[in-house]
Protein backbone atom coordinates (compact mmCIF):
# COMPACT_ATOMS: atom_id res chain seq x y z
CA UNK A 1 0.00 0.00 0.00
CA UNK A 2 1.33 3.46 -0.98
CA UNK A 3 0.78 6.54 1.22
CA UNK A 4 1.60 10.16 0.46
CA UNK A 5 2.32 12.50 3.33
CA UNK A 6 0.95 16.03 3.31
CA UNK A 7 4.53 17.34 3.25
CA UNK A 8 5.27 15.37 0.06
CA UNK A 9 2.79 17.35 -2.05
CA UNK A 10 4.31 19.71 -4.62
CA UNK A 11 4.59 23.46 -4.11
CA UNK A 12 2.30 24.02 -7.09
CA UNK A 13 -0.41 21.92 -5.46
CA UNK A 14 -0.11 23.91 -2.24
CA UNK A 15 -0.47 27.14 -4.22
CA UNK A 16 -3.64 25.72 -5.80
CA UNK A 17 -4.98 24.86 -2.34
CA UNK A 18 -4.06 28.31 -0.97
CA UNK A 19 -6.13 29.99 -3.70
CA UNK A 20 -9.29 28.42 -2.25
CA UNK A 21 -8.56 29.48 1.31
CA UNK A 22 -8.73 32.85 3.01
CA UNK A 23 -5.22 34.35 3.09
CA UNK A 24 -5.42 35.09 6.82
CA UNK A 25 -6.21 31.47 7.59
CA UNK A 26 -3.39 30.30 5.30
CA UNK A 27 -1.05 32.70 7.11
CA UNK A 28 -2.14 31.52 10.57
CA UNK A 29 -2.01 27.84 9.67
CA UNK A 30 1.20 27.69 7.65
CA UNK A 31 3.42 30.70 8.42
CA UNK A 32 5.09 29.26 11.51
CA UNK A 33 4.65 25.59 10.63
CA UNK A 34 8.10 25.04 9.14
CA UNK A 35 10.65 26.67 6.82
CA UNK A 36 9.17 25.16 3.66
CA UNK A 37 5.70 26.59 4.24
CA UNK A 38 7.09 29.90 5.39
CA UNK A 39 9.05 30.10 2.12
CA UNK A 40 5.94 29.13 0.14
CA UNK A 41 4.07 32.07 1.65
CA UNK A 42 6.93 34.56 1.43
CA UNK A 43 7.96 33.71 -2.13
CA UNK A 44 4.52 33.41 -3.68
CA UNK A 45 3.56 35.70 -6.56
CA UNK A 46 -0.11 34.72 -6.51
CA UNK A 47 -2.79 37.43 -6.25
CA UNK A 48 -3.93 37.76 -2.65
CA UNK A 49 -7.48 38.26 -1.42
CA UNK A 50 -7.64 39.57 2.12
CA UNK A 51 -10.87 39.29 4.06
CA UNK A 52 -10.65 40.44 7.67
CA UNK A 53 -13.89 40.01 9.55
CA UNK A 54 -13.18 39.24 13.16
CA UNK A 55 -9.66 39.58 14.40
CA UNK A 56 -8.00 41.09 17.44
CA UNK A 57 -5.82 44.17 17.07
CA UNK A 58 -2.76 42.13 18.08
CA UNK A 59 -3.41 39.44 15.44
CA UNK A 60 -4.11 42.08 12.82
CA UNK A 61 -0.83 43.89 13.55
CA UNK A 62 1.03 40.57 13.30
CA UNK A 63 -0.73 39.78 10.00
CA UNK A 64 -0.05 43.30 8.73
CA UNK A 65 3.64 43.16 9.63
CA UNK A 66 4.44 39.62 8.49
CA UNK A 67 2.12 39.15 5.52
CA UNK A 68 0.24 42.21 4.26
CA UNK A 69 3.11 44.72 4.14
CA UNK A 70 5.59 42.34 2.44
CA UNK A 71 2.92 41.43 -0.16
CA UNK A 72 1.14 44.74 -0.79
CA UNK A 73 1.89 44.62 -4.51
CA UNK A 74 0.08 41.23 -4.76
CA UNK A 75 -3.15 42.19 -3.00
CA UNK A 76 -6.07 41.98 -5.40
CA UNK A 77 -8.97 42.30 -2.97
CA UNK A 78 -9.14 43.85 0.48
CA UNK A 79 -12.23 43.50 2.66
CA UNK A 80 -12.32 44.85 6.19
CA UNK A 81 -15.43 43.90 8.14
CA UNK A 82 -14.36 44.52 11.68
CA UNK A 83 -15.44 46.44 14.75
CA UNK A 84 -11.96 47.97 14.63
CA UNK A 85 -12.24 48.95 10.94
CA UNK A 86 -11.44 52.59 11.59
CA UNK A 87 -8.24 51.73 13.47
CA UNK A 88 -7.32 49.15 10.84
CA UNK A 89 -7.82 51.72 8.11
CA UNK A 90 -5.41 54.05 9.86
CA UNK A 91 -2.83 51.29 9.92
CA UNK A 92 -3.35 50.70 6.18
CA UNK A 93 -2.97 54.30 5.01
CA UNK A 94 0.83 54.11 4.78
CA UNK A 95 0.66 51.08 2.45
CA UNK A 96 -2.25 52.16 0.27
CA UNK A 97 0.03 53.67 -2.38
CA UNK A 98 1.73 50.27 -2.79
CA UNK A 99 -1.52 48.40 -3.47
CA UNK A 100 -0.92 48.57 -7.23
CA UNK A 101 -2.92 45.40 -8.04
CA UNK A 102 -5.87 46.21 -5.78
CA UNK A 103 -9.10 45.78 -7.75
CA UNK A 104 -11.62 45.70 -4.94
CA UNK A 105 -11.72 47.58 -1.62
CA UNK A 106 -14.48 47.09 0.94
CA UNK A 107 -14.44 48.74 4.36
CA UNK A 108 -17.29 48.30 6.80
CA UNK A 109 -17.98 50.14 10.07
CA UNK A 110 -15.64 53.04 9.48
CA UNK A 111 -16.08 56.44 11.07
CA UNK A 112 -16.89 59.38 8.83
CA UNK A 113 -13.72 61.33 9.63
CA UNK A 114 -11.51 58.57 8.10
CA UNK A 115 -13.39 58.33 4.82
CA UNK A 116 -11.94 61.48 3.29
CA UNK A 117 -8.43 60.13 3.86
CA UNK A 118 -9.35 56.91 2.06
CA UNK A 119 -10.82 58.87 -0.84
CA UNK A 120 -7.64 60.95 -1.02
CA UNK A 121 -5.69 57.73 -1.63
CA UNK A 122 -7.95 56.39 -4.38
CA UNK A 123 -5.90 57.94 -7.17
CA UNK A 124 -2.92 55.80 -6.08
CA UNK A 125 -4.90 52.62 -6.82
CA UNK A 126 -4.60 52.32 -10.62
CA UNK A 127 -6.74 49.19 -11.16
CA UNK A 128 -9.36 49.72 -8.47
CA UNK A 129 -12.74 48.89 -10.00
CA UNK A 130 -14.87 48.29 -6.92
CA UNK A 131 -15.12 50.47 -3.83
CA UNK A 132 -17.55 49.86 -1.00
CA UNK A 133 -17.40 51.97 2.14
CA UNK A 134 -19.99 51.49 4.83
CA UNK A 135 -19.86 54.11 7.52
CA UNK A 136 -21.19 54.00 11.03
CA UNK A 137 -22.10 57.67 10.57
CA UNK A 138 -24.65 59.51 8.48
CA UNK A 139 -24.16 58.70 4.76
CA UNK A 140 -25.09 62.10 3.31
CA UNK A 141 -21.78 63.52 4.53
CA UNK A 142 -19.87 60.83 2.62
CA UNK A 143 -21.66 61.61 -0.63
CA UNK A 144 -20.65 65.25 -0.28
CA UNK A 145 -16.99 64.35 0.26
CA UNK A 146 -16.92 62.21 -2.87
CA UNK A 147 -18.68 64.81 -4.99
CA UNK A 148 -16.41 67.59 -3.72
CA UNK A 149 -13.24 65.56 -4.41
CA UNK A 150 -14.19 64.07 -7.79
CA UNK A 151 -16.74 66.46 -9.27
CA UNK A 152 -14.20 67.79 -11.77
CA UNK A 153 -13.49 64.27 -13.05
CA UNK A 154 -17.17 63.46 -13.48
CA UNK A 155 -17.72 66.08 -16.18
Amino acid sequence: MFFTAFEDLSNELFYEIFEFLDSYHVFEAFHDLNKRFQNLLVNSNLPIKINISSISKYRFRRYLTHFIIPHTNQIKSLRLFNPFAADISLLLFPIMTNLTRLESLTINNIEYNYIEEIINHLSSLPVLSSLIIISIDYMKKIKMIFIRKYFVYLH
